[in-house]
């Protein structure tokens, strides 16, 4: 959908605050449905180990119906339906969110930043899914989650997350209930998609444990093209809990196999003329001339293929007059690879990468609360090998009917120790009446990991393990670790000023670790770096750890109907990676020297009328610029300064209107993401677009059993446009990728309940 929209979106804008559902703005959305904001207060989150609690933080929480509402039935991306908050994108391939790109923003955009590979992403409070490669950041099917709660602006120091610029998301487990029950979905819908997934709860068993086992198998076509999107997504998870005097157990497993076929990105000359590349694909069969750069585009070189496991304990235990500890062990490993098709040269050839990773790590919590006192401290350990981007690319020639041959190793290269992350923290809140303080810190120490360099050529072997066993290590071309550290101070107020007005703000700094995007950038120009003298020891031990300050403020007016609620923030960033260019080595690289502020403001608002109506919107204005010119090649100065940062939109908004009455409902949403640049010098520009979904449901209730039955309609009025951008913080020309707007998607979906 990308209209050209003219003075439409400012109609939008003075008609209504403009888009969303708000069901669940700031903290849940139990307390905002309560109304007013003294019940909100006595409805406030609950006490929980892992989960910042801090009543100031800029917070916003969905519950399961909420995200299935937002999300859709696709049943992989909780993370989706976090696109219809305040300041907040998400844009995806595909309407069902279930294909997974090759890049570092994986669709999710907050404030004008990007978490790298889903740097802020936790997972009942653990850092288990956090800056892998490849899916694992959708590892847990939809109905296994029962909240996610996105943390903005100042991040509270009991929030263990490597990279908290682009703030964080934590995906709370639905562990296993009191009641024994059943849960089966089945979905179908456009190109073929089938979703089936089944859930048992065993209730309480024999010494007061409780159990639930899922499973779940996705296929989809992709809208414009030939391969499946994915192929087979497959997930078993298993959660078990058992409940004693003084404490709990809880234990999480779950395995995913997620196979697909790659969608095809357009180029910024492309995503102009929409009319005529909107269903532009790879080819459904091999072209005549394996030669030919038209070879590269053949569907059967562009997929993926990847494994995740992962597994945690929870172990929670009250010490009485001393407060309560908890420890939680994770671990988690990922294997996989992505295979492509690139042009070089004007000849086509095919570059597979593979991916080898896993971590372990494990947080140690301790609270107490004494009156009107409440202190927090813990220590988070953290180790992950290896890290992004990926460390190894092999090349193959297309040959005929769709084979390859393999030709040689571009990189080479393997960790030599793991990238580690430790961090203390202190938490300590007051609260007296209508009046609570939040203050603390935590202190951050992120150790760079070790690589490996080898010597690719003359390699006849394209497994990655004889490659690494047969070739030369390269002492100079390979690196050692160093230790980074930070202190990362926060500090919040909210105040109950009567039953009816809220007031609400933070300060604090985030950190997120720097881009390895240095590591390829080296090994592929060794020639010329060699000849300026500059070693990849001193370009890695030049970088630094990113580092940003915010500060929130938000005033809420609240009736028993509904509230409006205005927010509005500031914050600095330093040190952020970006390509910029190198006088000594007459190279363009990434290095972490961008530095600059954000600041906005969004106006959120939800009534409930006559019983039956819900009514939500919000609107947001975002400012992300660089506050400095940086180096292009040749030194020749770029004038990024004051520009807004590519794929970050000046106005966004979403709005939601419901009518249910009995056991009917119907739902329209509607989505608005304003212009934005493609590019930091502002020379690509990309037309803003709204979306409009609808949702028509019905529920049948027995005895023991319900039956929901839901027709879901995507991009209901054909719009076109660019939706997803893969794109860094410093894009100069056209080497952005875009992926339009998915075309309008119809799926059928059923849930049976039985306990």
């Amino acid at each position: 959908m990308g209209v050209r929209l003219g003075k439409l979106h400012y109609l939008w804008l003075l008609g209504g605050f403009f888009p969303l559902l708000n069901i669940a703005l700031n903290e849940n959305a139990e307390a905002e449905d309560l109304g007013t904001v003294r019940r909100e207060t006595s409805a406030g989150m609950p006490i929980q180990s892992g989960q910042a609690t801090t009543m100031s933080a800029t917070s916003y929480s969905l519950n399961q119906q909420q995200m299935a509402l937002l999300a859709g039935p696709g049943g992989a991306s909780s993370e989706a339906a976090l696109g219809f908050l305040p300041g907040v994108s998400y844009n995806a391939p595909d309407a069902l969110n279930l294909a997974n790109v090759q890049n570092a923003g994986k669709g999710l955009r907050v404030r004008g930043e990007t978490a790298q590979h889903g740097a802020g992403d936790l997972l009942d409070g653990l850092s288990l899914i956090a800056g892998f490669s490849g899916p694992g950041q959708w590892l847990v099917d939809q109905e296994d989650i029962q909240s996610v709660q996105l943390f903005q602006g100042a991040i509270p120091p009991s929030l263990p997350s490597p990279g908290s610029l682009a703030g964080v998301v934590d995906s709370r487990i639905l562990w296993p209930l009191q009641q024994s029950r059943w849960l089966l979905s089945q979905s179908i819908g456009s190109k073929g998609f089938t979703r089936s997934f089944l859930r048992w709860d065993s209730g309480s068993l024999p010494g007061g444990s409780r159990l639930f086992v899922s499973g779940s198998f996705t296929r989809a076509g992709q809208w414009r093209g030939w391969g499946t999107t994915p192929e087979g997504r497959s997930n078993i998870a298993v959660g078990w809990q058992q409940v004693y005097q003084s404490g709990l157990l809880r234990l999480f497993f779950v395995h995913e196999d997620y196979r697909s076929a790659n969608y095809r990105p357009l180029n910024y000359s492309e995503s102009l003329d929409l009319q005529r590349f909107n269903r532009l694909a790879y080819s459904r069969d091999p072209v005549n001339n394996p030669a030919a750069p038209e070879a590269a585009f053949y569907q059967g070189y562009n997929h993926q293929h990847f494994a995740d496991h992962a597994l945690f304990l929870e172990w929670r235990q009250h010490l009485g007059s001393l407060g309560e500890i908890r420890l939680s062990p994770y671990g988690m490993q990922e294997d996989g690879e992505y295979w492509r098709g690139i042009v070089q040269s004007g000849k086509s050839l095919v570059q597979r990468a593979d991916l080898h990773a896993w971590r372990w790590g494990l947080r140690l919590d301790w609270e107490k609360q004494s009156g009107d006192w409440r202190w927090r401290s813990g220590y988070w350990h953290d180790e992950k090998i290896s890290p992004h981007p990926l460390t190894n690319s092999a090349l193959y020639q297309a040959t005929v009917m769709g084979g390859l041959q393999f030709l040689r190793w571009s990189l080479l290269s393997a960790p030599d120790s793991p990238e580690r992350y430790d961090s203390l923290y202190l938490e300590q809140d007051w609260h007296r009446g209508r009046v609570s303080l939040d203050w603390g810190g935590r202190y951050f120490w992120d150790t760079l990991p070790g690589l490996q360099a080898y010597d690719p050529r003359n390699l006849t072997s394209d497994s990655l393990a004889q490659a690494l066993n047969q070739a030369a290590l390269m002492p100079r071309q390979s690196v050692q670790g160093r230790t980074l550290g930070t202190f990362l101070p926060y500090i919040g107020l909210r105040w109950l000023v009567n039953d009816h007005w809220l007031l609400r703000g933070n300060a604090g700094s985030n950190v997120a670790s720097p881009g390895f995007d240095l590591w390829p950038a080296y090994q592929q120009n060794l020639a010329a770096f060699q000849r300026a003298g500059v070693s990849i020891q001193h370009l890695w031990d030049a970088q630094r750890l990113i580092r940003s300050n915010q500060g929130d403020l938000s005033l809420r007016w609240a009736l028993a109907s509904g509230y409006v609620e205005a927010l509005g923030y500031y914050g600095t960033f330093r040190h952020k990676p970006v390509s910029v260019y190198d006088p000594l080595s007459g190279l363009t690289y990434p290095q972490n020297v961008g530095d600059g502020q954000s600041y906005g403001a969004s106006v959120s608002t939800q009534w409930r009328l006559d019983g039956h109506w819900l009514i939500a919107a919000n609107s947001s204005y975002t400012r992300s610029i660089f506050s400095k010119n940086l180096q292009g090649m040749g030194g020749v100065p770029l004038p990024v300064s004051g520009l807004q940062t590519p794929d970050t939109p000046l106005w966004s908004g979403n709005a939601l209107f419901q009518y249910a009455r009995d056991q009917w409902r119907a739902t329209v949403q509607e989505k608005y993401i304003g212009p934005r640049w493609a590019d930091s010098l502002h020379r690509e520009r990309i037309s803003g677009y709204v979306l409009t979904d609808v949702n028509l449901g019905h529920t049948w209730k027995g005895r023991q059993q319900s039956v929901d039955v839901d027709l879901w309609v995507y991009n209901l009025l054909q719009n076109r446009g660019i939706g997803l951008i893969s794109t860094g913080g410093l894009t100069l020309d056209s080497g952005a990728s875009f992926y339009p707007l998915p075309a309008r998607t119809v799926v059928l979906s059923l849930r049976w309940h039985y306990h």
